[in-house]
């Protein structure tokens, strides 16, 4: 298996360099990362591994509250209907 030395470059500056865990054949200094899913040799900038970011995220349970009332307001109306006469 062969590993690519990865030197410092703008183009990687800004990326998420994983370390990975495994046999490491680098160079002395450097130990195997992984870019994008690629492993190659250098210093990580991340402290999770790239397999362990890939995994989905255990979902929380979310418990909903209901309000439960133990009585009932309740207003009742009454209104009165007014009949107009024509005269």
């Amino acid at each position: 298996m062969g590993f690519a030395t990865l030197a410092a470059a703008p183009a990687f500056a800004e990326a998420k360099i994983y370390p990975y865990h495994g046999e490491n054949y680098c160079p002395a200094g450097l130990q195997p990362i992984t870019i994008s899913g690629v492993i190659c040799c250098g210093t990580p900038n991340q402290t999770v591994s790239y397999a362990s970011m890939k995994q989905t995220p255990v979902r929380k349970k979310v418990h909903k509250h209901v309000k439960r009332y133990t009585h009932t307001h309740v207003k009742t109306h009454t209104h009165t209907k007014m009949i107009r006469h024509s005269h």
